[in-house]
């Protein structure tokens, strides 16, 4: 089993929608997930950029995606003892002051690698 997670494109958070880059990134996006060969099922957040993101894949391949409203925003206790409390960061931020490289493993998470597309 394969599971691909795809962050929305560049988003126009105030509207809750996408830039025009955004909308760019979404139907190049479309066009690479147009190749892939057996894919199950579909998975949407139900925010309008993700929702919007997921569009130009899902009619590219002509299927329907399940929404799921806990896919909205997501975050992961880390127990920082250089903050000495825990603290929330975003699973998928590896930026934020909190979450170093082996502190979101430590709990389960698997290793995320910057720019790495997946194999298919």
């Amino acid at each position: 089993m394969r599971i691909i997670f795809i962050r929305h494109g560049d988003p126009d958070y105030v509207n809750d929608s996408l830039t025009e880059k955004g909308v760019r990134e979404a139907e190049l996006l479309a066009k690479r997930v147009a190749k892939w060969e057996n894919i199950t099922q579909f998975y949407c957040s139900p925010l309008g950029r993700a929702k919007k993101t997921a569009s130009y894949s899902l009619e590219a391949v002509g299927r329907e995606a399940i929404t799921y409203e806990w896919m909205k925003e997501f975050s992961y206790f880390i127990d920082d003892p250089v903050a000495s409390m825990g603290s929330h960061a975003s699973v998928l931020d590896r930026n934020s002051r909190n979450v170093r490289p082996g502190r979101l493993e430590k709990h389960g998470a698997l290793p995320l690698q910057r720019n790495a597309a997946p194999r298919l």
